[in-house]
């Protein structure tokens, strides 16, 4: 049967209630996420995206183990496929004036300003960081979640998340040791 004659309020037009739920719970979340990435319009656009992409794939996602990790992995994709990338890894510098650790530091802005360098290096580093810990990474230091809000959307226990913040910290700490005047970062 041709769609296009079907009502507007025809079942197969809606929403599922559960993509609705969601979404509702998840789009803000996805949104700071993609922010990282990608421009004001780009990050719209490729969460606007993620859920029509869902939303044609909602009884795979159902059928899956886990729907917010196949959820997840619909927006990682699309926001890794918008991304600019440099040496095949997605760029983060542009974040750094978006981070929430620059936006709670109580410094003076000659301070900030001298540290954006080292920042800027650090960013660079995370990028480099395998898929799952990039997105640990992400969402714990740049949205600034919690390990546990992070757990939520990845679609993954927390022992998981914990451990790829670890594993993570010690690889960035093995290319950017701590500044002198830094105490241990864990």
């Amino acid at each position: 049967m041709d769609r296009t004659l079907l009502p507007q309020d025809h079942p197969r037009h809606r929403t599922p209630l559960e993509h609705a739920a969601l979404r509702q719970l998840v789009e803000p979340d996805y949104h700071f996420y993609a922010q990282a990435f990608l421009s004001d319009q780009d990050r719209d656009t490729a969460v606007k995206d993620t859920f029509a992409t869902l939303w044609l794939r909602w009884d795979t996602a159902l059928r899956s183990p886990d729907t917010p990790a196949f959820a997840w992995s619909i927006l990682r994709t699309t926001v890794m496929a918008r991304a600019t990338h440099r040496d095949g890894r997605p760029e983060l510098e542009a974040a750094v004036f978006d981070t929430v650790a620059l936006q709670t530091t109580h410094t003076s802005p000659a301070a900030a300003a001298a540290r954006m360098p080292r920042i800027v290096e650090l960013f660079k580093g995370i990028s480099k960081l395998p898929a799952p810990q990039l997105d640990v990474m992400v969402l714990l230091h740049l949205c600034g979640f919690t390990a546990e809000k992070a757990s939520s959307l990845l679609g993954v226990p927390l022992a998981t998340v914990r451990a790829d913040e670890r594993r993570a910290t010690r690889y960035l700490e093995t290319i950017f040791p701590p500044h002198p005047t830094e105490g241990p970062t864990s």
